[in-house]
C-alpha cells in the first residue's frame, strides 16, 4: 500500500499537475488517484498505530482485513467535500475506545472535537502508568 501510494502521489510533482495546465480528463485521473493514494495511506497509518499501541509487539500479528483506527475525514469521491466520522455509541454498558494522536514533534494544546451518534456519552481521560491504566 506504501508503494503504491508513494506511486500515486510522484504524479503531483509533476509540471502538469503542479501547474494547471493538464487536459480536464488527466485532472480527473489526478483526484482519483490523489484519494486512493490517501485512502492506502489512510490504511498503513491504522495498522502502524495499531502495531504501535499493541501491548505485545512480539506476538502481533496483523490482521490487514480489519480496520483498527478511522481517520477524521473521508471522502466518496474525489472531488466531494470530506465528511467527518460519526462515532456510534451502541450502548452505554459497551464503553468506546477514541485515540487522539499528536502527529507533531511538540507540546500543543487546542480544542478536540468528536462526533458521536447520542447526546449523552462520558468522556473519561486513560493514562498509562506502568502498563496500567488509570482512569482520571
Amino acid at each position: 500500500n506504501l508503494v503504491e501510494a508513494r506511486k500515486s502521489l510522484s504524479l503531483f510533482q509533476h509540471h502538469d499537475g503542479i501547474t494547471g495546465t493538464a487536459k480536464d480528463h488527466v485532472v480527473l485521473d489526478y483526484g482519483e488517484k490523489m484519494l486512493n493514494s490517501i485512502n492506502l495511506l489512510q490504511e498503513v497509518i491504522s495498522h502502524s498505530s495499531n502495531f504501535l499501541l499493541t501491548k505485545s509487539k512480539a506476538n502481533f500479528k496483523p490482521n490487514l482485513q480489519t480496520t483498527y483506527f478511522d481517520l477524521d475525514d473521508t471522502r466518496s469521491a474525489a472531488w466531494s467535500v470530506p465528511s467527518k466520522t460519526v462515532i456510534q455509541v451502541d450502548h452505554p454498558d459497551m464503553p468506546n475506545r477514541v485515540v487522539i494522536s499528536n502527529s507533531h514533534a511538540r507540546r500543543r494544546q487546542e480544542m478536540v472535537s468528536i462526533r458521536v451518534s447520542k447526546p449523552d456519552v462520558r468522556v473519561y481521560y486513560m493514562n498509562m502508568i506502568e502498563d496500567e491504566e488509570e482512569e482520571e
